[in-house]
């Protein structure tokens, strides 16, 4: 077992924290009817 690199974890900042007020700007939401269907 010493062969192994010892064991990490990633965890990222969230951009906002419970109770703060969500910023969407970067959200792109298209004019109703200007996206096709897709096909069925």
């Amino acid at each position: 077992m010493a062969d192994q690199p010892p064991l990490s974890l990633y965890v990222p900042e969230p951009a906002v924290r419970p109770g703060d007020v969500p910023d969407f700007s970067n959200v792109v939401i298209p004019k109703a009817g200007s996206v096709d269907r897709p096909p069925v």
